[in-house]
């Protein structure tokens, strides 16, 4: 079996045993593969098409046989975080299934889209896999759904038995690579030695270097923190802006809190309209290119906004029209009200109402 092979140019196709070509770091395109179907004594060719993600690691994305798109998966954050597999052709055609994964990345169950567990899976330390039927006691030979993923998310290999983390093959059985650590003794005193003999500890994706599991996770943790604060202050400093041109007017002001997509720069839009016709609308005035939505900011003006004597609404709080625009976009919204508060409600939160103080 040939090694992860180098210089895989963009939109390539070349012709291999395993998915090494097409994850190979740095690098996107699609590859072949001859696969053999012992079953039938026939073979099929496999073409994996990759796309390279932020920390350049490719990922497969999709799987192609005799021209045909076969399965569709999209991913998480983490490059071996696979979210949902999507099966185009066969038995399962048209079906969607949703992976399940514990704390170090290992697929454990999929469910189909009625939530009902379709196929388990179980691991060694090292990433020796068994497949399971929905109850997880019946072992299966291989998965019934064509599921590669297994231990830390990554790809098995059906025909060798070993697990590829890119630049290196290993063997869950004997717990150590198969290849020597080309950057030489950065991970141990072991050229063969697999995330220092913690498996349960370390993860390495590019099977170059082993990442701390926690150290990783918790350093994305405050990295969503601290965006979340950052936007919240943003909005908070929005509010008090326009407090008093919104009083004055008795028009509000809202718009969208937007991030770049590469710099990760905080910006905003702005718009405005009358309380009582309609209300003020984020949609006129939408993010730019390059940067997406983060939340929704706005004001309330005076309750009586049109000066007629009639109470229009609730300033000092959410309407629940307020609440149905974040709950349809999927997106935090803020509120300044003429007495000085900043209120939160985000749709998403799990706890208390989604409602805060900013």
């Amino acid at each position: 079996m040939p090694g992860p092979a180098a210089g895989l140019g963009r939109r390539t196709t070349k012709t291999a045993d395993t998915v090494a070509e097409c994850e190979q770091p740095k690098e996107r395109g699609s590859i072949r593969r001859v696969h053999p179907l012992s079953a039938t004594n026939v073979s099929t060719t496999t073409a994996y098409v990759c796309l390279t993600d932020s920390s350049g690691m490719g990922q497969v994305i999709s799987e192609y046989e005799t021209g045909g798109l076969v399965r569709h998966t999209t991913y998480g954050s983490y490059v071996d975080e696979p979210l949902s597999l999507h099966v185009k052709a066969g038995v399962n055609a048209g079906s969607t299934y949703w992976y399940h994964l514990d704390r170090q990345y290992n697929v454990i169950g999929l469910t189909n889209s009625a939530g009902a567990v379709v196929e388990r899976y179980a691991y060694t330390a090292y990433g020796a896999r068994r497949v399971l039927d929905p109850n997880g006691v019946t072992e299966r030979s291989y998965s019934a759904l064509g599921n590669a993923r297994g231990h830390q998310g990554l790809w098995h290999d059906d025909e060798s038995g070993l697990i590829y983390n890119r630049a290196r093959y290993r063997s869950s059985a004997l717990g150590r690579w198969m290849g020597r650590d080309k950057l030489g003794y950065v991970d141990g005193w072991s050229l063969y030695l697999y995330v220092g003999s913690e498996p349960l500890t370390f993860v390495d994706p590019s099977g170059e270097a082993s990442r701390h599991l926690e150290r990783r996770r918790n350093k994305r943790i405050r990295e969503r923190r601290r965006q979340t604060r950052e936007r919240r202050d943003y909005s908070r400093d929005l509010g008090n802006r326009h407090r008093w041109p919104t009083n004055e007017t008795g028009r509000e002001f809202c718009g969208y809190v937007c991030r770049h997509k590469k710099t990760g720069k905080i910006s905003h839009t702005t718009t405005s309209g009358r309380p009582h016709v309609g209300s003020c609308s984020p949609n006129k005035a939408p993010c730019p290119k390059c940067t997406k939505a983060v939340s929704i900011w706005h004001t309330h003006p005076q309750p009586d906004s049109d000066g007629d004597g009639v109470i229009d609404f609730a300033p000092e709080d959410f309407s629940q029209a307020d609440k149905d625009f974040a709950s349809n976009s999927g997106l935090p919204i803020t509120v300044n009200t003429p007495g000085g508060k900043n209120l939160e409600y985000n749709p998403r939160a799990l706890f208390g109402g989604g409602l805060r103080g900013i």
